[in-house]
């Protein structure tokens, strides 16, 4: 049976929502790229400004993700760990469906028109996979590579056990 190393989990649980960072640089890529390009001073003079909505909306999304991952995340895997799930396709799951859940329930209690939904929905999703599979590879996927090299191992040895016995 899997158990969770204790280490590796703590690595994971520092570094994964950090991930979350991604998605907002992609979204500050996006915004920069959707300017005129006619008018460069007026890009220029909302460099600083975007930059600064980045660095606040990064606190609160990373902020977000680290409370999600500590709360719900964390029992998932422990969860997963006793069930001895390690693929990291189920570790993507996991975390889309939490991440649709959780943006499902602030939108029962918010006044956010439909037109905007949609892609807060798809924000939430691609931040929840990348943050799950940064997860998954930090805290389960090195156990898997030492599973796959016990197994070349015990290959090795049944090639030798055969040549030997010729």
């Amino acid at each position: 049976m899997w158990e969770m190393n204790i280490k590796r989990t703590l690595k994971a649980v520092i570094i994964s929502p950090l991930a979350s960072t991604g998605t907002v640089v992609y979204m500050l890529g996006e915004d920069l790229l959707s300017q005129c390009p006619s008018s460069l001073a007026s890009i220029a003079s909302q460099v600083p400004g975007t930059l600064f909505v980045m660095a606040l909306f990064s606190f609160g999304f990373v902020g977000m993700s680290y409370l999600i991952v500590v709360f719900i995340g964390l029992p998932a895997h422990w969860i997963l760990s006793k069930l001895s799930i390690k693929h990291w396709g189920i570790y993507m799951i996991v975390g889309l469906v939490v991440g649709l859940a959780l943006q499902f329930s602030v939108y029962l209690v918010s006044n956010m028109p439909a037109q905007l939904r949609g892609s807060g929905y798809l924000l939430c999703g691609i931040n929840s996979v990348l943050v799950s599979i940064v997860f998954w590879r930090i805290a389960v996927k090195p156990y898997n590579n030492h599973r796959q090299g016990d197994a070349k191992m015990r290959a090795c040895y049944k090639r030798y056990v055969f040549w030997r016995k010729l």
